[in-house]
């Protein structure tokens, strides 16, 4: 990604370590999935939200902006 690789995007951990961009978007994707895709694989009883409610995405992305918050 060239936006890492001119340092220009830089993900640190609570601890001050750099985590690759990838690692973070696959956690970023796991945090959707895990509430979205999964269930609707194991469960029976799993009934996905109504396709225009963004409580998902909008609670991953206050979740990875909390963990690597800019200046951290």
């Amino acid at each position: 990604m060239a936006e890492e690789q001119a340092g220009t995007l830089v993900f640190r951990s609570t601890d001050g370590a750099t985590q690759p961009a990838s690692a973070v978007a696959e956690q970023f994707l796991g945090v959707i999935c895990g509430r979205l895709l999964w269930p609707q694989l194991v469960r029976t009883d799993f009934v996905p939200p109504d396709p225009t409610d963004t409580a998902v995405v909008d609670e991953a992305v206050a979740l990875m902006l909390t963990r690597y918050r800019a200046g951290s």
